[in-house]
């Protein structure tokens, strides 16, 4: 297993994800490329476009569970208080919040990504 303390300061712990696929590498890099295929970003940012704030809530609770198991925590509860936002109806705090959370998701995988080598 690599040094990945460097993503500690961005709120990502890589070391804490591979644990939580078993303490296997491989299997947390299949866990990002499933990630990434399944694009459960796109369904985020459809339901967005559409003001569909209950799809908005499922689709972001999904991303919720997938970046606390890559070790993205930091973006994982801001993933917890959008779903609890829209699930609620709370467009506005949505809509205040949902541009950076995109940004920095993909800015947490991408570094995840690199970090592994993927």
């Amino acid at each position: 297993m690599g040094d990945y303390s460097a993503l500690l300061a961005d709120g990502i712990d890589i070391e804490t994800g591979i644990m939580n696929c078993g303490g296997e590498e491989d299997f947390y890099k299949e866990v990002i490329g499933a990630f990434l295929e399944e694009d459960k970003r796109g369904d985020l940012i459809n339901s967005y476009n559409s003001e569909d704030w209950n799809m908005y809530a499922i689709s972001v609770h999904s991303l919720k569970g997938t970046l606390r198991l890559l070790g993205a925590t930091k973006v994982g509860d801001v993933a917890e208080t959008l779903q609890f936002a829209s699930e609620k109806g709370e467009a506005d705090t949505v809509k205040s919040l949902h541009d950076s959370f995109v940004a920095d998701m993909d800015a947490a995988v991408d570094k995840i990504k690199q970090a592994v080598g993927l």
